[in-house]
C-alpha cells in the first residue's frame, strides 16, 4: 500500500512585529510499494502441435490498490514463429491479491537443435514496481539422433596384433556435442587371449557423425575356428542408442586342410558354372560343363565362376564358427595371381545364366568387396575360409544367391585360365562347403507401462537357436539408455542364465519403477555375454517403459462411492401388475399407476493401480 504522511514540527515566536517566526519543518513519508517479480519456466518441445509454458507473476506483499503490469516475450535463441508463439499483454492485480500467470505456446519439431530460451519481460508498472522483471523461458529439445555401431571381421594373423576397427555412427549431424560409452564383451573370444579388453567414451563434436572405435585383436597358431566378441554402447549424451551392440568377428587362419577342425555340416553345391566375356560367348549358358572355369580379369575372354548352396539345414540364429569352401583345381596354377570370392547380390539359375542374363550389369552383380581369396598356384584340394558370408547367409536366408570367383593379376598379361570341378564332373570332388556352428542366443525386446507407484516386472526372453546337447550358460545386465537408474527409472539387474541339456527358452526379469511424471517413453538395455557352448546371435534386447501419465484419469484415495438417480415411471393401470400372477419378486418395487419411482445406484470410483484407493 502507498500511504503517504505529513509531519511539522518547530518553536514559533512572536517577534515585535506581532509576526510569528521561528523553524518550521514539514516532512513527507512514503511507505513502499509492493515488488513485481516473475519466475524461470522450461517445457520439452515436443514433436508436433503446441506446450504450453505458464510464467508466474509475484507481489511481494497484498496491496490495497489495484496494481498492474505489462508483460511480453523477447527471442534469445528461440525464435518466435517458429519455436514459440509471441505474446503480450497486461495483468491486473486486484487489492489483496498476489500471483497472475500468463502463458506462451511453444511450437513442436522433429528438428536437433539443441535447448533453446527466450525471454518474458515486465514493464509499465502501476501501484508497485519491478523487483525481477525478466523470465526465462527455455525450450527443452527432444530430437537426438541415434547412435549405431557397425559389425567387423578381421583375419588374426600368427603373431602380434591386428586393428579391428568398428564405426560408431550419428543419425544425423548434431548441433550439440554428443556423448556415448562402450565396453567391449566376451563372445567366444575371450579378452586378454583373443583380444584386448577396451572402454572409454566416444565424442562427436556439432556436424561429426562418425566416429572410430578400435579393438586390437591378437594373433596365434591355434587352431580353434572363429571367434566373436562385442562392443556395448550406454550411457548416450544428447543422442540415444538405436543399435547398441556390434559383432567382432576373429577369423581364424591356422587351419590345414579344409580349415574347419570339426565341421557340423558339409554341403554340397545345388547349383554351379561359370559365365564368359568373350564376345561370341556373352549369351551362351555352360550350366552342363564339368569345369568351373576362372580366366584372368582384364582379358577379351574373361571368365567367371558361379557356385550355390543351400544352408536351409542350418538352424537360424546359429552361430557360424567357421565356414570353408572346398573346390579341386584340376588345371591351370600360377604364382602371380589372385583368386577372389564375392558374394551375389542377384539369383541365377544353373541352366540359364549367361554373361548378360539374368543380370543388371553384364558379368553378373556382385558385391565389389570380397569374401576370401587364395592364390591357385597348386593343383588339387584348395579350402577357402568365408565364414563371413555363410554367417551372413544363415542370417539372411532370403538374400542367398550363391558366390562368384573372379581372377586378378595386377602385372596384366599373361592371362590364365583356373579350371575347378562342378559337381557335373564325377571324376574329382565337387565344390563344398563345409560349416562349424554352435547355437546361437537371442534377446528379445520388451515393454512395459510404468504404472504410478510401486515396481512392475517387464520380462525378456532369452532363446538359444537349437537344442544343445550340453549346458549353456551366458551373462546378463542391464545399461542405462534414456531411462537411468540415477533417475530411479528402473532397477539394475545382472545374472547368469543356464540352459540344460534340452532347454531352449530362459527369462530375465526387471523391475521398472512407477512414478506419477508425464514424461517421454524411455529406453534402458539388457545385454548378454560370456556365453558358453554357444554364441551370442543378438545379444542385446530394449527395454521401453511407456509413460501412462496421459489418457486417463488417476482419482486419488477412494474407493468413491456416488449415488446416480434412477427414475421409473409406470403409467398403465397397477391391476394390469399385481396379484398372484405379477412378475415382480415380492421385496420389489410395486408399481403404481402413472407414479414415478427414484432409484440410486452407487457408482463407484477407485484410484489408479498402485495409488491409494487403487486395484
Amino acid at each position: 500500500m502507498n500511504t503517504t504522511y505529513w509531519v511539522t514540527a518547530g518553536n514559533a515566536v512572536e517577534n515585535s512585529c506581532g509576526t510569528k517566526q521561528g523553524l518550521s519543518v514539514k516532512t513527507q513519508f512514503t511507505t513502499g510499494q509492493p515488488a513485481l517479480s516473475v519466475n524461470d519456466v522450461t517445457v520439452t518441445e515436443g514433436n508436433t502441435g503446441t506446450v504450453t509454458a505458464t510464467f508466474t507473476v509475484s507481489l511481494s506483499e497484498a496491496s490495497g490498490s489495484v496494481a498492474s503490469v505489462n508483460y511480453g516475450t523477447v527471442d534469445n535463441s528461440a525464435t518466435a514463429g517458429s519455436d514459440y508463439l509471441a505474446t503480450g499483454g497486461t495483468l491486473t492485480f486486484p487489492a489483496g491479491t498476489t500471483v497472475q500467470t500468463f502463458t506462451v505456446q511453444i511450437l513442436g519439431d522433429t528438428l536437433d537443435e539443441g535447448n533453446e530460451t527466450y525471454t518474458v519481460t515486465l514493464s509499465s508498472p502501476v501501484n508497485a514496481t519491478i523487483a525481477d522483471g525478466a523470465g526465462t523461458g527455455t525450450i527443452t529439445d527432444d530430437d537426438n539422433p541415434a547412435l549405431s555401431i557397425s559389425d567387423v571381421a578381421v583375419t588374426e594373423g600368427d603373431s602380434g596384433s591386428v586393428s579391428a576397427v568398428f564405426t560408431v555412427t550419428l543419425s544425423t549431424a548434431g548441433v550439440q556435442t554428443a556423448t556415448v560409452d562402450y565396453s567391449t564383451a566376451n563372445g567366444t573370444a575371450v579378452a586378454g587371449t583373443d583380444y584386448t579388453a577396451a572402454g572409454g567414451t566416444l565424442t562427436f563434436a556439432p556436424g561429426v557423425t562418425q566416429q572410430p572405435l578400435t579393438v586390437t585383436v591378437s594373433g596365434d597358431t591355434v587352431v580353434e575356428g572363429n571367434e566373436t566378441f562385442f562392443v556395448n554402447l550406454s550411457n548416450p549424451g544428447n543422442a540415444v542408442i538405436s543399435d547398441g551392440q556390434g559383432l567382432g568377428t576373429i577369423v581364424d587362419d591356422d587351419g590345414s586342410g579344409t580349415l574347419c577342425s570339426s565341421p557340423v555340416a558339409t554341403l554340397t553345391a545345388t547349383a554351379d558354372t561359370f559365365i564368359s566375356g568373350q564376345s561370341s560367348q556373352q549369351n551362351t549358358n555352360f550350366g552342363a560343363n564339368t569345369t568351373i572355369d576362372v580366366l584372368t580379369e582384364g582379358s577379351s575372354q574373361v571368365r567367371r565362376g558361379l557356385i550355390q548352396f543351400n544352408l536351409g539345414s542350418i538352424p537360424a540364429n546359429s552361430i557360424v564358427t567357421c565356414a570353408a569352401l572346398l573346390l579341386n583345381q584340376e588345371s591351370g596354377t600360377d604364382t602371380g595371381h589372385t583368386i577372389y570370392v564375392h558374394r551375389l547380390i542377384t539369383g541365377w539359375s544353373e541352366s540359364t545364366a549367361t554373361w548378360n542374363t539374368p543380370w543388371t550389369a553384364a558379368g553378373g552383380d556382385y558385391d565389389p568387396t570380397s569374401v576370401g581369396s587364395f592364390v591357385p598356384d597348386t593343383l588339387g584340394l584348395r579350402a577357402v575360409n568365408i565364414s563371413t558370408l555363410a554367417q551372413f547367409w544363415v542370417d539372411n536366408p532370403a538374400s542367398n544367391f550363391g558366390l562368384m570367383l573372379r581372377a586378378e593379376d595386377p602385372t596384366a598379361p599373361p592371362y590364365f585360365n583356373f579350371n575347378f570341378a562342378s559337381k557335373e564332373h564325377g571324376a574329382s570332388p565337387p565344390p563344398r562347403l563345409v560349416v562349424e556352428y554352435i547355437p546361437g542366443l537371442t534377446i528379445a525386446d520388451a515393454s512395459v507401462s510404468e504404472g504410478n507407484s510401486g515396481t512392475t516386472g517387464v520380462v525378456f526372453t532369452v532363446t538359444l537357436s537349437a537344442v544343445s546337447a550340453q549346458t549353456v550358460t551366458v551373462d546378463y545386465a542391464t545399461a542405462d539408455s534414456t531411462a537411468t537408474t540415477a533417475n530411479n527409472d528402473y532397477q539394475a539387474a545382472f545374472g547368469t542364465l543356464t540352459f540344460t541339456p534340452g532347454i531352449t527358452v530362459q527369462t530375465v526379469s526387471v523391475l521398472v519403477n512407477g512414478d506419477v511424471q508425464h514424461e517421454p517413453d524411455e529406453t534402458f538395455l539388457v545385454n548378454l555375454s560370456n556365453p558358453t557352448n554357444a554364441g551370442i546371435s543378438d545379444g542385446q534386447g530394449v527395454g521401453t517403459i511407456l509413460n501412462d501419465e496421459l489418457g486417463g484419469m488417476a482419482v486419488p484415495g477412494g474407493p468413491h462411492r456416488i449415488f446416480l438417480p434412477l427414475i421409473i415411471k409406470f403409467s398403465g393401470p397397477s391391476s394390469s401388475r399385481t396379484g398372484p400372477s405379477s412378475p415382480y419378486p415380492a421385496d420389489a418395487i410395486q408399481p403404481e399407476a402413472a407414479t414415478a419411482h427414484r432409484l440410486y445406484l452407487p457408482l463407484i470410483l477407485r484410484g489408479a493401480a498402485g495409488q491409494p484407493g487403487g486395484p
